[in-house]
């Protein structure tokens, strides 16, 4: 995870120098504001003493020291010189000082400033609160409306400071109403506060100018001090106090970013967020999709994620039953766990153009059962646990492009039952296939063949396939498959992979049988007893690399294709050794064992057990010297057999009826192809020959011979040897009736040309 370490500290940093150009910026502009307020309230003191008809050259220059004062001074509470104004004319000059703070009059200041000064009353004494959470309310009241995300973000931040939410929302309800009114907007529907916020007096009623006495000097002192003290001071001390403040980052503004803390999120005008048609986020700066902006959304049929979000969080869009489509960013890294769990209207899901997305969370898609088709882009990493769980109408996921794909998680694609096709081909990187991953599905065809990185297949993470014709991990040179259990399953071939080490008889179950190719096993040497028990294959390639077959080990005693009861045929290595034990018994449809490759074998042993009964014919490798006593024997329908010229001895077999095709050009002995003849044979003869009684002589040879030629076996040998064999077979005293010896016919004498 180095790459999204380093990427989220690049982002940090930006963000951290892109905070200091703008306080920068901030502090420049505080100050430009303050110089145009003070301007501002130099117009507004001159149109106020004009009014009265008191202002004179005397009062410009006294007004003018008296300012300078003010503003050079950091007591809040200096005090001028001069009589006591009558309370009526201060009071008239708060009324007028008031309208003239409406937006048509301070167009210079900025709505932001009017806003904060007029939400928040208590700001000449350093405000109620804590300067953050004044800055927050100010943010939250200043269009007039206080929404439910609103409100809640407050409560977090009152609770978070300790203090009491109740009494905070009366002085939240006080500063919303008076906002309001400011604003010429209905107030009806706003609560009120349950008690005062403050004492205030109350304004007396306007008199008129002919009763407004006092001392001009005093008046303009007064006036001086109220202007600066309420305006000047509170937005200026305000905004520094805001700017300096270590929780806050930029300036509220009504048209700018706001960045906050970890527990709350940004208060920006509904209006700049929603777009009123189809839930556009486009001018969300946010580097994360939550819940907080998926509720917010108008329309939640058709979401449009924005560009720059580079994460959907955690249960962002949770059971969002009304989704149907979601269009995502070029700038999507992660979509976290559950972030469209339950969206059961949810139809496609197509990262094609997220060119960045390298996670899919867990069950980030789970029970999204109308999904059909999902494609996914190349820079996809991880697809995590159960993140497509239970998408039953889901039917094509696209890993054509998944050239860095590294895993597919646990049960990731559980429940899929209308999924038919995965094509893994193109992911050279994939290293494991989880637990149930694509179990009860309705695959196909999976195909791993060129996952040269694979070396983790959990055993039953294909299983309950019913209609799934082929696995090919005829590429997975890393792969040493466990115990494959595909049970259930309708396979018709299993291409196992080139890193397989040893076989077991659990990873080829299945009802219906199909052939297993080994042929790209190049690492296993040796073929252990029971390892194919009971496997219901039809065919088997044993791979080039076995050099011995029927090495004792842990799976028992039994045969390696002991019970292959659909088992037709065994084609054998090249590369064969050594055939330590029999291949088994009881594969009753067992037709064809192939040795026509084998160039290494030199004892032919006992090959099969009883059972065999469609065994009908056997090629006895080229290269075997010696065929071992009864290495035919349970054979019980063999019909035909084919002996090597290396070949020179034949031993002891039960057989008869047999037809034995010889390319050797002699044996050491012809006896041993005789079945039910031996040397007590002819003593049986000399015991005839001893009966006087020629009639019971007649009858007992008459039994002998029907006996003697029931069980022939008939040997043909090459032209070029059918002499010498017939002398060998006089020179043993084996009558012609009992082996008959013929000249090979030529359909046969292919066998061993090479």
């Amino acid at each position: 995870m180095g790459f999204l370490k380093k990427l989220f500290n690049d982002v940090g940093d930006a963000i951290k120098n892109n905070v200091e150009e703008r306080k920068q910026e901030i502090r420049q502009n505080i100050e430009d504001r303050k110089q145009q307020f003070y301007e501002s309230i130099e117009e507004r003191k001159k149109e106020v003493l004009s009014k009265l008809g008191v202002i004179s050259e005397e009062t410009d220059q006294q007004s003018a020291s008296i300012y300078d004062a003010v503003t050079s001074s950091d007591d809040n509470n200096c005090k001028l010189d001069g009589s006591i104004v009558e309370e009526t004319a201060k009071n008239k000059q708060e009324q007028e000082h008031e309208e003239s703070m409406k937006e048509d009059n301070y167009p210079e200041v900025g709505n932001e400033c009017k806003s904060e000064i007029l939400s928040n009353p208590s700001a000449e004494e350093g405000g109620i609160f804590s300067a953050r959470l004044e800055s927050i309310i100010a943010a939250a009241l200043q269009d007039g409306v206080l929404t439910d995300k609103e409100r809640e973000i407050l409560k977090r931040r009152v609770e978070k400071e300790g203090e009491d939410w109740d009494e905070v929302a009366m002085i939240i309800d006080a500063r919303l109403a008076e906002i309001r009114a400011e604003k010429g907007m209905a107030t009806d529907s706003v609560p009120q506060a349950n008690v005062p916020i403050q004492e205030t007096e109350d304004e007396p009623e306007h008199e008129d100018e002919e009763q407004i006495v006092g001392d001009n000097e005093e008046l303009n002192d007064e006036d001086n001090e109220e202007l600066n003290d309420e305006d000047d001071e509170e937005l200026i001390d305000e905004d520094d106090e805001e700017l300096n403040d270590e929780d806050d980052e930029e300036l509220i503004d009504g048209d700018e970013e706001e960045l906050i803390d970890e527990d709350e999120e940004e208060l920006i005008d509904e209006d700049e967020v929603k777009d009123e048609n189809n839930g556009d986020l486009s001018n969300e700066k946010s580097k994360v999709f939550d819940s907080d902006d998926f509720w917010h959304l108008k329309d939640k049929t058709t979401i449009v994620i924005p560009e720059g979000v580079t994460e959907i969080a955690e249960k962002a869009c949770e059971g969002g039953n009304d989704i149907q489509s979601v269009t995502f960013p070029s700038t999507l890294v992660r979509i976290d766990e559950y972030a469209f769990w339950e969206c059961k209207n949810l139809i496609s899901v197509d990262f094609s153009h997220c060119q960045h997305l390298e996670v899919i969370g867990k069950g980030a898609f789970e029970t999204c059962i109308k999904i059909k088709e999902v494609i996914l882009p190349n820079s996809i990493k991880l697809i995590d646990e159960h993140a497509f769980e239970t998408c039953s109408s889901l039917q094509r996921v696209d890993f054509s492009q998944c050239s860095l794909l590294e895993g597919v998680g646990h049960w990731a694609f559980m429940d899929c039952s209308s999924l038919q096709c995965v094509d893994f081909s193109q992911c050279s990187l994939l290293e494991y296939v989880g637990f149930q991953a694509f179990y009860h599905c309705d695959l196909i065809d999976a195909d791993f063949s060129n996952c040269v990185s694979l070396d983790g297949f959990h055993s039953n993470a294909l299983k309950k396939n019913d209609h799934i014709k082929t696995i090919d991990f005829s590429g997975c040179e890393k792969l040493d498959l466990p115990v494959l259990d595909i049970t259930g399953t309708h396979l018709e071939k299993l291409i196992l992979p080139p890193g397989q080490k040893t076989f077991n008889a659990m990873f080829v179950w299945n009802e219906y049988g199909y052939p297993v190719d080994t042929s790209k096993c190049k690492n296993v040497k040796i073929i252990y007893t029971g390892e194919f028990r009971e496997g219901e294959m039809k065919e088997i390639v044993i791979p080039d690399s076995v050099e011995i077959i029927g090495e004792k080990g842990e799976t028992g005693e039994y045969g390696p294709f002991d019970r292959c009861g659909n088992l037709k045929s065994i084609v054998m290595p090249a590369s064969l050794k050594e055939i330590k034990s029999p291949l088994g018994g009881y594969m009753e449809k067992l037709k064809k064992i192939d040795f026509s490759k084998v160039k290494n074998l030199k004892t032919f042993p006992k090959i099969v057990d009883y059972g065999c009964y469609k065994l009908k014919e056997l090629i006895i490798p080229q290269g075997v010297i010696e065929i071992e006593d009864d290495a035919l024997n349970g054979i019980s329908k063999l019909q035909r057999i084919f002996l090597p010229p290396s070949l020179e001895t034949f031993g002891d077999t039960d057989q008869k009826h047999l037809s034995i095709y010889c390319f050797s050009p002699s044996l050491e002995e012809l006896e041993p192809i005789v079945y039910g003849w031996d040397d007590n044979d002819q003593e049986d003869d000399d015991e005839l020959d001893e009966i006087d009684d020629e009639e019971l002589k007649q009858e007992l040879m008459q039994e002998q011979n029907e006996k003697k030629s029931g069980y022939r076996n008939k040997l043909f040998v090459l032209p070029q040897y059918l002499k010498s064999y017939i002398a060998q077979r006089d020179a043993e005293g084996i009558p012609e009736d009992v082996l008959p010896i013929e000249e090979m016919p030529e359909e046969y004498r292919y066998y061993y040309d090479n």
